[in-house]
């Protein structure tokens, strides 16, 4: 498998919230959560034209969404 060098925060290393454990190699969760919190982002700018209050509701949805797709639906 290759890999790629990513530079950022314990979202890019794939750490599982609450814990210093990281996402396996097979893990594609991630995907579909950053995919709702774009989508949530872009319309609260698109409804509010205020850049904090969509950037802010996108990474608290995505942390949420995160959360739940790691901890309720797919618990490993």
């Amino acid at each position: 498998m290759k890999r790629i060098l990513c530079f950022g925060d314990s979202n890019t290393w794939g750490l599982i919230p609450g814990t210093s454990e990281r996402f396996g190699d097979n893990f594609t969760g991630v995907g579909i959560p950053r995919l709702i919190a774009v989508a949530i982002t872009a319309v609260s700018y698109k409804l509010k034209h205020n850049t904090f209050i969509s950037i802010a509701l996108g990474t608290v949805s995505y942390m949420g969404l995160l959360y739940l797709f790691t901890n309720v639906l797919f618990p490993s």
